[in-house]
């Protein structure tokens, strides 16, 4: 073996581990992005899909999330910029076309908007939300004994 191929195969070592560090990287901001929107803090969501994105510009998934978290936060405008960006890399991405049409609603009906922010409100208030990081993973289930649910908070839930 060469010096010179020496020095490539070295190379290539620290590209891998790198890329590996990377890839933890992305998954663990990842997960701390979906956690941040589970608990309604969509601000700081923001922050940590903009900095996925930094490192992975062509992230869909982190782009999605970003939609969501300047939707949620009334950033109609970024969110719109964001939202061309995901279509542009990902035209028939299922989530993007609902964030659009969620846009698409909140944007035409200024009414609403305001409606879901005082909505936002009382979800930060404590009242429990669910976010669903992956569209289409779903099941159903058979619930006995209905009429001891209970939500998060500990208080008794109806189900229609």
């Amino acid at each position: 073996m060469t010096v010179k191929q020496r020095q490539t195969g070295d190379e290539m070592d620290s590209e891998v581990l790198s890329t590996r560090g990377s890839l933890k990287l992305k998954r663990d901001l990842s997960q701390e992005a979906v956690n941040l929107a589970v608990k309604g803090e969509w601000e700081r969501a923001t922050e940590v899909n903009i900095a996925i994105l930094e490192s992975f510009p062509t992230d869909v998934e982190a782009m999605n999330r970003l939609v969501k978290a300047l939707i949620e936060t009334g950033s109609y405008v970024d969110a719109q910029a964001a939202l061309n960006q995901v279509c542009e890399i990902a035209p028939y991405n299922n989530i993007a076309k609902k964030n659009r049409a969620r846009l698409d609603q909140l944007t035409a009906n200024p009414d609403l908007a305001k409606s879901e922010t005082s909505k936002q409100a009382r979800k930060a208030a404590g009242t429990s939300q669910t976010f669903i990081e992956e569209s289409g993973k779903s099941a159903t289930t058979v619930l006995r004994n209905s009429n001891s649910l209970r939500n998060a908070n500990g208080r008794k839930t109806t189900i229609h």
